[in-house]
């Protein structure tokens, strides 16, 4: 009877509890010594809990599981552990149909050939793995290896049917159970990480097709402000940019600048689209996009830390903006500056009752209305950059929203607290 083997694939039956507590690890341990328990050739010994030595290298490798994207040969990372914490000469990974050996860390690396047929060996000494010391002489001289005086060895997928094994030759002692119980946990911990990093990943993908679902429906509302979104995301990035905010922040003003004029979605098809002016009753409800905007971004637990800049980009400085009349430096600073690559945007494009204004109108207006209608100092950092800023063309959704999204999968920092704006001299 061959116990179940341990996936690497959240779809074929991973090990559980998902991911464990090291406080609970000693009870995990104890829990694991029945799985690959060998029927023959089992060290039989007390129960023992993981000692401080196996703690310390359980904990080390939590903490290079939370480093994340930044670890780039995790599966290494995982051999060492458990060489480290089963205190063994050599720790391998065979795929033992076909002899590929998936990696090995060690003083001293045998021969794949070799090691795949200790494999066999050890798979037919302990098919349901375990804790091996073997009684009589091993039969490992005539493959050029060293006398193997004990060996642990886990069927695991990798993914597919494999070995782990662990050894230690010579003279050294035989491995102990709680030994045993560090390379299964150390296993477990490796897979559970694999599964969540599977689960992030779809949310990644889950999360750009929402918001590129959502800049479409915006654009589809008004065939004049097509690709506007598109264009207040890529101003709202170089402006943070000229102001010196680090790329995360800079990656939220791209997501915020996307969504900003999501609340249109609400506005009626006859105000939104009308030629002439609008009365009072319709510049009203052309006012509640902001608010609805909000309401919808705020269903969105990955977006929701957006909603500042949503809500607060018609606000003004001077107090007389809407849908809050904040002022000054009580607007968001994802507020402020969308209110500028907004507006920016709006004069650059033709509209149904006027023109694309020139450069120098822009220039002129922006001017006129720093320390009124926008921040002076963001302002100021628009004048700098301007040629490049109408140098903007309406582009595809491109890797600036792939990182945004990143970003936003892992949580947003709060731009007001995490970015102050550069000073200018």
């Amino acid at each position: 009877m061959n116990l179940p083997s341990i996936s690497t694939d959240p779809e074929q039956g991973s090990i559980e509890p998902s991911t464990p507590d090291l406080r609970n690890l000693p009870v995990l341990a104890d829990l694991s010594i029945g799985t690959y328990q060998s029927r023959h050739r089992t060290v039989e010994e007390p129960a023992q809990p993981v000692d401080r030595a196996a703690w310390d290298v359980l904990e080390q490798f939590i903490h290079v599981l939370e480093l994340g994207s930044q670890n780039t040969d995790l599966f290494r990372d995982v051999l060492v552990s458990i060489r480290d914490g089963t205190e063994a000469a050599l720790v391998f990974v065979c795929n033992e149909p076909t002899g590929e050996i998936l990696g090995a860390v060690g003083d001293w690396v045998p021969t794949s050939f070799s090691l795949h047929q200790l494999t066999r060996q050890l798979a037919e000494e302990l098919p349901i793995g375990g804790n091996w010391r073997p009684a009589i002489s091993p039969r490992q001289g005539s493959l050029g290896l060293p006398e193997a005086t004990a060996a642990i060895a886990l069927p695991i997928k990798y993914p597919r049917s494999c070995w782990l094994i662990a050894l230690r030759f010579g003279g050294e002692a035989p491995f102990r159970e709680s030994q045993l119980r560090v390379a299964r946990i150390i296993w477990e911990l490796h897979i559970n990480h694999h599964r969540h990093g599977r689960a992030h990943d779809k949310l990644k993908e889950t999360l750009f097709g929402v918001v590129r679902c959502l800049s479409a429906a915006i654009d589809a509302k008004d065939p004049y402000t097509c690709g506007h979104s598109e264009r207040v995301a890529r101003i709202a990035v170089r402006l943070g940019e000229e102001m010196g905010l680090n790329r995360g922040v800079t990656s939220d003003l791209y997501l915020a600048g996307l969504l900003h004029d999501l609340g249109k979605i609400g506005i009626r098809d006859a105000v939104l689209c009308k030629e002439g002016p609008l009365t009072p009753e319709e510049y009203l409800h052309i006012q509640e996009h902001p608010i609805t905007g909000e309401r919808i971004i705020a269903n969105v637990t990955r977006l929701a830390y957006l909603r500042p800049g949503v809500r607060g980009h018609h606000e003004r400085f001077d107090g007389k903006g809407y849908p809050d009349g904040l002022k000054g430096e009580a607007i968001p600073l994802m507020a402020r500056i969308l209110a500028v690559a907004d507006s920016c945007d709006a004069m650059m494009s033709v509209r149904r009752y006027r023109a694309a204004l020139s450069e120098a109108k822009i220039v002129e207006i922006f001017r006129d209305g720093a320390g009124t209608q926008w921040d002076p100092r963001i302002v100021q950092h628009f004048l700098e950059c301007r040629h490049e800023l109408f140098a903007v063309i309406q582009r595809g959704l491109g890797h600036s929203l792939y990182h945004a999204v990143e970003r936003a999968v892992g949580g947003g920092e709060t731009l007001q607290a995490a970015c102050p704006i550069r000073s200018r001299k």
